[in-house]
């Protein structure tokens, strides 16, 4: 991965764990024999504990509570609570006989004010107060950009500073933490990680590892401080080169890729979403044979370049180049393959996608898109009712599917023009594995002197699907060509299929050159996920020889965020020259390919 973070590792070996986190209610420690355990990253609380400022009655599957007389029943593995509209996320239960509630169920619920002491290690209950607290911190990435919500209870304070290149620190003031958050490693061109800590009384604290030179963004909406994580250009310089104009961007960053197209006034624009302009606009007169004049300017969330093209260069260049800002829908259909129904759209363009599922249908919302003309080919199956194309606004389309018998399904970009949703039968009877080549696009990870990240990555996740497929496993790729993939649409391709293994291929990088080996990753907490990486990385050494770096906890947001089995395999160092000679070798590649199908096929067997 292009930036290897190195952690602590608690080895775990059973699916629930005591958590060593003491309780107290208004300062005092609660005398109490059970404490909280903890299941995939849930914090459950033992009913019994709460007898100090509620009155508690137990039964075999239900636990009554009477807190500041108000009554509720909580029934054992159920959502609903009596004596209140809200529903909990995750159901209470049962650790060795004992009746636990999800933390949830007293800061939702109850409204007891919960403050967590990182040092300490301690949960501290109270009464409601005003002082607002971090409830939860989401990441999206929307537009190129990279976005960190965090959710509040109360008014916001904070302060944000850069505390040394590549890193910034934002202070949330009169703030607490009503849980303990997990380190976040995010693979984003942009955000690289985050932490969180309380280590005052007020004052929680989000580190942030970045790429230098970026530019941040705070707004408030309501409770909730949404923080921007943008890509950032000072300017750019034009070139004659053989006759053609090339544009060269003056930036730390980077830039993502962009849409560009030629106007009715033979100007080429290009648009570079999520990009921040630093330096002043600018225009300047160049009067070559290619172009009049060069401009570059800021508009939202977006930088563009206008090069007024002399009418003869236009004329060429319309011929390679879209002459319509809006993307085009060119085709419409449907099909049948092994998994089930295939949806295929063809978009000549960039265009954005947003999706929203209802109880029998699911809609895919295209924006900066132009839907006329459209030669349609959609046949009626068992997963697919119908299909629809409406036009909800001047540049945007929905395709409205009307779903009939399905498991799940997966929206996968195919190219650079061809959208699938594989809508999955009901009845499929295969594994359906998920395998995620890391990077793409814009964002090429890890780099050796010769190779980049990205291409190994897809090359590998190739040999292995084929191999999986051998086996008799079904399977999806979240790419399968070099396109920049969100982790939104990564974790989404398995969550929304109802997938049974997702696994994440990527290439470690390091400062230390002579860094090498295999190491495998599962999800804090996840016993049925180590179980996986471990068959995995087993096999892996087994079939390349190379250095073990063991089986690791890893908080990477694909495995926070997603199924029950999720890893994600460091296959060897990029930076190191002797693996990235072993790794120019298809021979290679196709061992660690084999690796990890031996281990999922391990794996699989060991729970017969």
């Amino acid at each position: 991965m292009g930036m290897a973070i190195v952690f602590l590792v608690l080895f775990l070996t059973q699916p629930i764990f005591s958590s060593g986190i003491s309780l107290y209610w208004q300062d005092k420690p609660l005398d109490i024999s059970l404490g909280p355990r903890i299941e995939k990253g849930i914090i459950y609380i033992p009913a019994k504990a709460l007898d100090t400022f509620a009155e508690v009655k137990l039964s075999a599957n239900q636990v009554y509570l009477n807190y500041q007389e108000q009554e509720y029943v909580f029934s054992l593995n159920s959502l609903e609570v009596k004596g209140t509209i809200k529903k909990l996320s995750k159901p209470p239960k049962a650790f060795d006989g004992e009746f636990y509630l999800p933390l949830e169920a007293l800061t939702d619920i109850l409204t007891i004010a919960v403050k967590w002491d990182s040092k300490e290690r301690r949960l501290s209950f109270n009464t409601l107060q005003e002082k607002p607290e971090v409830l939860s911190v989401d990441f999206c990435e929307e537009g190129n950009k990279a976005i960190l919500s965090i959710d509040c209870q109360g008014p916001i304070k904070y302060t944000l500073e850069k505390t040394e290149p590549g890193k910034w620190k934002l202070d949330l003031k009169e703030t607490s933490l009503t849980k303990p958050l997990p380190w976040m490693l995010i693979e984003h061109p942009l955000l690289y990680a985050v932490r969180v800590e309380q280590l005052s009384k007020d004052t929680v604290t989000f580190y942030f590892q970045v790429k230098e030179g970026l530019e941040l963004n705070c707004t408030e909406e309501e409770n909730r401080l949404k923080i921007e994580f943008m890509y950032a250009v000072e300017s750019f310089e034009y070139h004659n080169s053989g006759g053609l104009p090339l544009i060269l961007p003056i930036s730390k960053t980077g830039l993502p890729e962009y849409k560009e197209y030629i106007n009715a006034k033979s100007q080429l624009i290009r648009v570079f979403q999520g990009v921040k302009l630093m330096g002043p606009k600018q225009k300047k007169t160049i009067d070559d044979v290619a172009v009049e004049y060069f401009e570059f300017y800021e508009k939202g969330d977006s930088v563009i370049c206008l090069l007024q093209l002399k009418p003869a260069l236009a004329r060429v260049l319309a011929k390679k180049i879209s002459t319509n800002p809006l993307a085009q829908l060119v085709s419409l259909k449907s099909f049948a393959n092994e998994l089930g129904t295939v949806v295929e759209l063809v978009i000549e363009g960039d265009a954005l996608l947003k999706i929203s599922k209802g109880e029998d249908t699911l809609n895919i919302d295209f924006t900066e898109i132009e839907a006329n003309n459209l030669i349609r080919d959609i046949k009626k199956t068992t997963e697919l009712k119908a299909a629809s194309l409406l036009r909800v606004q001047k540049d945007t389309a929905r395709l409205k599917l009307a779903l009939g018998d399905y498991r799940g399904y997966a929206i996968i970009r195919q190219d650079a023009s061809t959208y699938q949703i594989q809508l999955i039968k009901k009845d499929l009877r295969e594994k359906l594995i998920v395998i995620d080549p890391g990077h793409g696009g814009h964002d090429p990870g890890a780099l050796g002197k010769i190779l980049k990240e990205k291409d190994l990555t897809l090359n590998i996740a190739k040999k292995l699907c084929g191999l999986l497929k051998d086996l008799g496993y079904q399977v999806l790729l979240t790419r399968k060509s070099d396109l920049y993939v969100s982790l939104a649409d990564r974790v989404s391709v398995a969550t929304s299929s109802g997938a049974d293994l997702f696994i994440s291929i990527h290439l470690n990088g390091s400062t230390n050159l002579l860094a090498s080996g295999i190491e495998t990753f599962y999800g804090p907490f996840n016993h049925e996920a180590y179980k996986v990486a471990e068959a995995v990385h087993k096999k892996l050494l087994e079939t390349t020889k190379a250095q073990d770096r063991s089986v690791k906890e890893g908080n990477y947001w694909v495995l926070l965020n997603n199924i029950k089995r999720a890893i994600l395999v460091e296959a060897g160092f990029i930076t190191n020259t002797l693996e990235e000679t072993k790794f120019s070798s298809d021979q290679y590649q196709y061992l660690v390919a084999v690796g990890i199908a031996d281990g999922l096929t391990s794996y699989w067997q060991s729970l017969k």
